[in-house]
């Protein structure tokens, strides 16, 4: 009776402890279904209070936004702009391309692109192109680029100045004034960089005009005292250079006034153009010469530009005491004074002297051999009748790496024809025949007459003739001449 008593015990207590477990559970679960729930309707209200709040936020965003463009249109759009410089036909046809959505759109863009055909404004990456070409048309010097650019560079004194100087620089007068021009319109000042370009392009400007661009320089002087620039000595030395050019000796005089009033004293290259501009008269040239020594120590170049003007003013023997007077003080003679000294020495028939030229010319190592002399020591050692020299002239060539030309070519036929190498003067003209057949002239064909008179062979002279004929080629007084006495010693040979 105990035992059973304790059984229903235990067994009341277990199913009291399997019930409160149960409602443990049960309660725990609708706890966490209910804190679950909270959860779910506390999330759903953030999410629905912002979305309230972003739609109230992008309302009027939405009515400001601007469609997407297309990538494919827009480079369309651009090599567009590059081809035809943007004008506004262009610009409708490419905006209408496009599925322009809105109207705001559609009107910024035409009044982004509105205007002539030189528009105002351009996408940033295009103009930074331009300025790259720009840049790089600057630094070769290309003249055409910087002509087609020049609606597009940037309206500053630095880029106004670089695209003058390269118009200057290649002697593109009236595209530098213009661009000067385009320069006063855009607003920008000019600086003394400036005239001094415009005065380097007047400078540099083609002989055959006639002296028409030295007005234009009066004009730049005109234009330093409207903007208040002040000319330094590489502006009257430009002035002056353009004078000479033309031999203009009286508006060079009139150039060098108005330097003294401006105080601006002449140096060694002003006294150079003066000589050259004196070529016309001996008594200003011995003038302004003596006047350079007086004041300024002449250099190689004046003393090069008075002997010129001496050689071509027909005073070889004043020419030729300059010549030592160099040399006595001790200035070094460069290849232009040796080639000038050798042309009056050859024209006044003063062989030996020229010889001591050309030896000094091949010993000095501070002469600078270059084609043109080398021509002239060709034509001395012919002269001479002396086949060493000759042959020291061609190795001196050889060992500095001096270029033939055709003058070279011609001069090399005749020498060899006058020291009677039959041979070496037929094979030259084979070699230049092959090389330049354009280049054949009647020198090349009295150079090889010359070889023929030596060798006095009848078929000689009738293959001359062939290949003159060939090459359409005339013959003048001096071949015929040359022609007459070979034939008339092969007529006396022949009795």
């Amino acid at each position: 009776m105990f035992r059973r008593c304790i059984a229903l015990a235990r067994n009341s207590l277990q199913g009291n402890a399997a019930l409160s477990t149960s409602a443990a559970v049960a309660s725990s679960s609708a706890k966490r279904k209910r804190s679950t729930a909270e959860i779910f309707m506390a999330q759903k209200k953030t999410r629905s209070s912002k979305d309230d709040s972003a739609s109230a936020r992008s309302a009027p965003r939405a009515a400001r936004m601007r469609p997407l463009r297309n990538p494919l249109d827009s480079r369309d759009i651009q090599r567009a702009a590059l081809s035809s410089r943007m004008q506004q036909s262009v610009i409708d046809d490419d905006a209408a391309n496009e599925n322009v959505q809105t109207s705001d759109y559609t009107s910024s863009r035409q009044s982004q692109f509105a205007g002539s055909a030189e528009r105002k404004s351009l996408p940033r990456w295009i103009m930074v192109q331009h300025r790259k070409k720009l840049l790089a048309s600057f630094r070769l010097n290309d003249p055409a680029t910087v002509w087609d650019l020049s609606p597009h560079a940037k309206k500053d004194l630095w880029t106004f100045d670089q695209m003058i100087a390269v118009m200057a620089k290649n002697g593109f007068v009236n595209k530098a004034f213009k661009l000067y021009q385009s320069m006063k319109k855009a607003g920008v000042k000019p600086g003394a960089g400036t005239f001094m370009w415009l005065l380097m392009a007047c400078a540099r400007a083609p002989a055959d005009t006639g002296g028409a661009y030295i007005p234009r320089c009066y004009y730049v002087l005109d234009e330093m005292t409207k903007f208040h620039v002040s000319p330094t000595i590489q502006h009257f030395n430009f002035i002056l250079q353009t004078c000479s050019n033309f031999r203009d000796i009286a508006r060079a005089e009139d150039v060098l006034t108005i330097m003294q009033q401006h105080k601006v004293t002449p140096d060694v290259n002003s006294y150079t153009s003066l000589l050259k501009a004196s070529s016309a008269s001996v008594s200003k040239l011995l003038h302004f010469w003596g006047r350079l020594k007086a004041e300024v120590a002449p250099d190689i170049r004046a003393y090069n530009t008075f002997l010129s003007t001496l050689k071509d003013s027909s005073n070889p023997m004043l020419c030729l005491r300059v010549y030592k007077e160099m040399k006595d003080t001790g200035m070094q003679p460069d290849k232009h004074t040796m080639s000038i000294i050798l042309d009056v020495l050859v024209k006044e028939g003063q062989i030996q002297e020229a010889a001591s030229v050309l030896d000094e010319c091949i010993r000095s190592a501070s002469v600078g051999i270059d084609t043109q002399l080398a021509n002239k020591l060709i034509s001395v050692a012919s002269r001479l009748n002396s086949m060493d020299k000759l042959v020291k002239v061609l190795e001196l060539m050889k060992l500095k790496s001096i270029p033939y030309d055709d003058a070279t070519y011609e001069a090399l036929i005749a020498a060899y024809g006058r020291l009677g190498a039959v041979d070496l003067s037929f094979r030259t003209y084979r070699v230049f025949k092959a090389e330049r057949p354009k280049s054949l002239s009647i020198r090349t064909f009295t150079g090889l007459l010359l070889a023929c008179r030596q060798s006095s062979r009848l078929d000689l002279l009738k293959a001359i003739e062939e290949d003159m004929r060939l090459s359409r080629v005339e013959p003048d007084g001096i071949f015929l001449k040359i022609r007459g006495e070979l034939l008339h010693r092969l007529s006396e040979s022949s009795q």
